[in-house]
This record gives structure tokens, sequence and C-alpha cells, in this order.
């Protein structure tokens, strides 16, 4: 279950591996280099819904190709 602050819902590190169907340390990964957002509530990191869904938006386009 998600948490509220201030209206926003922000999931936990758990939550999000379960959604995403990927290891909680990949997750840890991914804050810790910059790759997804995240921020530490408390001892714990979280993420919210937007946050997620940009991570997922950036992992799906398509990457420059090489100008010839």
């Amino acid at each position: 279950m998600p948490k509220v602050v201030f209206k926003k819902e922000y999931y936990n590190i758990k939550e999000i591996s379960e959604m995403l169907g990927i290891t909680d340390v990949t997750i840890r990964t991914y804050f810790s280099t910059g790759r997804m957002r995240g921020v530490k509530l408390g001892n714990a990191w979280y993420s919210t819904q937007e946050d997620i869904e940009q991570f997922l938006k950036m992992k799906t386009e398509p990457k420059n190709k090489r100008k010839k």
C-alpha cells in the first residue's frame, strides 16, 4: 500500500519491484545512479507514480541512432 504524503502517493522499493517485475537491488541501483527518481523518507526510498511512469517512458523511447 503506497504511503501518502501531502496528497501524493509514494511507493516503496518492494512495491516498485513487484510492479515492474525487477529485483529490489536493481531498483536501488536505479535510484543511486539517478536512472529513476526517488526520495528518501525516513530511512527508506520511495517513488511516485509519475516518476515510475517517466522511467518506463524513458526505457521505451528509441535511442538516438548515429547519423551517417
